[in-house]
């Protein structure tokens, strides 16, 4: 989104993967994806036929290539984008994913075939380039990163305070102390008292 970028929301079912489906409701999702990128063209495709401009998409989302043992998926999580222009717009936003995480990211050559060649690079953990013109019509750039690869590549891992589910309660409290009790005091006491429970 700090890239500029709308967070899409695209089907997990895809016409053709490593897993189809028994019973599929219909041709076009036969299967459990194994990539973002289908699903984000199509999106795009179908942003143009309704007359919209500078698309940008990205979805981050899981994708279900066959696992080592070929029973089960590897289920993987996954961000890909999607953006009008050329291969400068997609290393822009895959530069700022590594760099928010303190990755220094490594580039070479890709002969991906949904990729225009010479315009294309890969690194340790996904892809970037400009779409091959046959894809969809027109200038436009993706990437694909491997999100688990990613956070087992970062130097630390980023923690966060789960949102409690219940509402806060906000008091307007009033102490009445001695003049030479400071307000820091009060403060600590506060806090050794109440726990993590209080902001």
């Amino acid at each position: 989104v700090g890239c500029g970028l709308t967070e899409a929301y695209t089907p997990s079912f895809v016409a053709d993967g490593d897993f189809r489906l028994p019973e599929p409701l219909s041709t076009e999702a036969a299967a459990l994806r194994t990539a973002l990128l289908g699903s984000l063209v199509d999106a795009a495709r179908y942003n143009v036929a309704a007359g919209n401009t500078d698309i940008a998409l990205f979805e981050l989302a899981r994708v279900y290539p066959r696992g080592a043992d070929g029973d089960l998926p590897d289920e993987r999580g996954h961000v890909a984008g999607v953006v009008e222009g050329g291969f400068a717009e997609a290393k822009w936003a895959v530069e700022q994913i590594y760099s928010a995480l303190g990755i220094e990211p490594g580039y070479e050559r890709s002969s991906d075939p949904s990729l225009h060649p010479g315009k294309s690079a890969k690194t340790a953990e996904g892809w970037l380039g400009e779409l091959h013109p046959a894809l969809l019509e027109g200038v436009w750039a993706a990437f694909e990163l491997d999100l688990d690869a990613l956070a087992a590549a970062a130097p630390q891992a980023a923690a966060f305070d789960e949102v409690s589910p219940y509402p806060e309660v906000r008091q307007d409290l009033a102490f009445v102390v001695t003049d030479d009790v400071p307000a820091a005091e009060i403060l600590v006491a506060i806090r050794e008292a109440a726990g993590e429970l209080l902001r």
